[in-house]
């Protein structure tokens, strides 16, 4: 639900269900997937989606040490 009353604009509520929470996280990590692919840099991504902190961090950290076994 977009704009629902005490959220701010483009703020997304999430299910209170586990499976639907799940979903959310999974493709907000794909879509950190994709934008770290692309060029942007974390710092980059947290001043763009700064709700996507968290996200963006396990995501990067997670990168991270796949390059590092590379």
């Amino acid at each position: 639900m977009h704009g629902a009353m005490g959220q701010g604009p483009g703020t997304v509520a999430i299910a209170c269900d586990g499976e639907g929470r799940r979903a959310v996280v999974a493709h907000r990590e794909s879509v950190v997937r994709r934008l770290l692919a692309s060029g942007l840099t974390p710092p980059t991504l947290a001043v763009l989606l700064p709700e996507w902190g968290p996200v963006v961090e396990r995501v990067a950290a997670h990168r991270s040490r796949g390059a590092d076994r590379a």
